[in-house]
C-alpha cells in the first residue's frame, strides 16, 4: 500500500509521512492508538513503518471508523470532502458554516426566490426541475475557490434566515467547543495526521468517505466543478462562462478556475442566483442538500434545468443525468457540510424505570442460577467429559446432550460451557484421548 505522505505542517524537519509522525509520539500515544485498533496488533508488527502501513488498509480502517462517535465521524466526513491538506480554520467552517449576521440569522448561502430554499417546508424540486434516480483534482480551502470562508469571514453576504436550515448559535459554540475533541480522536486513531494547519486524513478514509463518480458523499455532496467538468469541451466551457457573466479565458484549466472562483465567491454568487427564474432556484433546493444527482435531459433540457446548465450551476454527469457542484452545493448550505451536525450525543432515556430493590433482587437469582447451572454441567462432566474436538470445541451431538442434561436450549448450553471454560473452570484433561473435565480445584471445591 502506497505510504501516507505530505507535510504535517510549514515547519522545517516535520514529518512527511504517517510513519514519520508515528515515531515521534510518546510511547503513551502509541499505547492510545493500539487501545483503540486492538487489530493493529495482530500480528504484532515489526516496526513503526510496518504499523503504519497497516493502519491504512481498508480492513483495518472500516473498523476503526465503524466504533466512532457521530460527531467525529461527522468531521472525518467533512475532511474527506475538504482539501487535502485542510488547514483547521477551513475544518470549523464546514462543520459550523458561516458566523451569523445579525439576530436569528443564519449565515452565508441560500437560494434566493425559493420558497423557503433548501429543505423548504413547501417540499423540494419544482416546476421543470430534475427528477431524483433510484441511484445516484484537488480543492481549495479558505479563502480559496471553491470552499466556504473561515467563521465570520467579512465577505458573507446578507441573507434572508432560514431558520429551518440554519444553526442555533448555543449549537454552533458547542460544534466549535467538541471538534478540537473530534479532530483529537481521530489523530489519536491515526485517521487524521499533521498539524493544525495541514490536516490530513488517512487515503483510505478519504476513499470511504468522500464522493464517488456514482455516489455523493455521507454529507450529500458531490464532485467538484473541476472534476465535474473533466472531458468537457473548451468551447461548452467557454459559452459557460460566457452566460455566467465571466470573461473568456485561454485554456480549459483557466476556465474551470474562473468557474470555480465564481462559485466561491458569496456576494458575486448571490447576485447571479437573484437573477435565477423561481422554478431553478427550487431545483437547486431540491438538490442543495444532497443526493446532488438528478435526471434531466442534457441534449433538450427544460427551461429552469437549461438555465442553469448554461452557467454552470448544474453540470452534465451522463446524457440523462446532472450533478450539482460541490462548491456550489457550500454556497447554497451556508458552507456547511452537515445539515444537521451532532457536536453532543442525545440523552439517554430509559425505556422503563424499575425498582432498585426488584432489579438487586432479580440480579441476585440470576448469579444463584448461573451458580447453580455451572456446577450441573460440572458434575455431568466430572466422570465422562465429552471429547475435544481436532479443532476445538465440542461436537454437536455433544452439545445435545448437554443441552437434555441441563434443561436448556442448545445455545444457552454452549453458552454455559463457553463461561465455565473462559472462568477456568473446565479445561482439556491433557490425556491422549482429549475430554473436557473440571480442573482440579473445581473438583476439590465441589466437593
Amino acid at each position: 500500500m502506497p505510504a501516507e505522505t505530505g507535510p504535517r505542517d510549514s515547519g522545517r524537519g516535520a514529518p512527511r509521512t504517517l510513519a514519520e509522525e508515528l515515531r515521534t509520539r510518546p510511547d503513551g500515544a502509541l499505547a492510545t492508538l493500539l487501545r483503540a485498533r486492538p487489530d493493529l496488533l495482530s500480528p504484532v508488527p515489526n516496526d513503526l513503518t510496518q504499523l503504519a502501513t497497516r493502519a491504512g488498509t481498508r480492513a483495518s480502517v472500516v473498523r476503526a471508523v465503524e466504533r466512532l462517535d457521530r460527531f467525529a465521524l461527522q468531521t472525518a466526513e467533512a475532511l474527506a470532502v475538504a482539501p487535502d491538506p485542510c488547514p483547521y480554520e477551513t475544518l470549523a467552517a464546514l462543520m459550523a458554516g458561516a458566523a451569523p449576521e445579525g439576530p436569528g440569522g443564519s449565515g452565508g448561502g441560500g437560494v434566493p426566490g425559493s420558497p423557503g430554499g433548501p429543505g423548504s417546508p413547501e417540499g423540494p424540486g419544482g416546476p421543470g426541475g430534475p427528477e431524483r434516480p433510484d441511484d445516484a483534482g484537488t480543492p481549495g480551502y479558505a479563502g480559496t475557490p471553491g470552499y466556504p470562508s473561515a467563521p465570520g469571514d467579512p465577505d458573507t453576504p446578507t441573507a434572508a434566515p432560514r431558520a429551518q436550515d440554519g444553526i442555533a448559535p448555543e449549537t454552533r459554540d458547542q460544534i466549535l467547543a467538541e471538534l478540537p475533541r473530534a479532530v483529537a480522536t481521530l489523530r489519536d486513531q491515526a485517521l487524521v495526521w499533521g498539524g493544525d494547519d495541514r490536516l490530513r486524513l488517512v487515503r483510505t478514509v478519504r476513499e470511504l468517505l468522500a464522493p464517488s463518480p456514482t455516489a455523493p458523499s455521507p454529507t450529500g455532496l458531490g464532485p467538484t466543478a473541476h472534476e465535474a467538468t473533466a472531458g468537457m469541451s473548451p468551447g461548452r466551457l467557454q459559452e459557460i462562462l460566457a452566460a455566467a457573466g465571466l470573461p473568456p479565458t485561454h485554456d480549459p484549466v483557466t476556465a474551470v478556475a474562473a468557474l470555480t472562483a465564481l462559485f466561491a465567491d458569496r456576494p458575486r454568487m448571490a447576485a447571479l442566483l437573484a437573477r435565477a427564474p423561481a422554478a431553478a432556484t427550487q431545483v437547486l433546493a431540491k438538490l442543495a442538500w444532497g443526493p446532488p444527482y438528478g435526471e434531466a435531459s442534457v441534449a433538450a433540457p427544460s427551461p429552469p434545468v437549461g438555465w442553469l446548465l448554461d452557467r454552470g450551476l448544474l453540470l452534465p454527469s451522463g446524457p440523462r443525468n446532472v450533478v450539482l457542484p460541490r462548491e456550489v452545493a457550500l454556497h447554497l448550505r451556508g458552507g456547511r457540510a452537515h445539515r444537521a451536525p451532532e457536536p453532543l450525543p442525545p440523552p439517554l432515556e430509559p425505556a422503563a424505570r424499575h425498582d432498585p430493590q426488584a432489579v438487586d433482587a432479580t440480579a441476585a437469582g440470576q448469579a444463584f442460577t448461573a451458580l447453580a447451572t455451572v456446577e450441573e454441567l460440572l458434575s455431568q462432566w466430572e466422570t465422562a467429559g465429552p471429547a475435544v474436538l481436532r479443532a476445538g470445541g465440542l461436537s454437536v451431538r455433544d452439545l445435545k446432550r448437554a443441552a437434555a442434561a441441563l434443561d436448556v436450549p442448545e445455545p444457552a448450553a454452549a453458552f454455559w460451557a463457553e463461561l465455565a471454560y473462559a472462568a477456568g473452570l473446565l479445561a482439556s484433561d491433557g490425556e491422549t484421548d482429549e475430554r473436557y473435565a473440571p480442573t482440579p480445584p473445581t473438583t476439590t471445591g465441589c466437593a
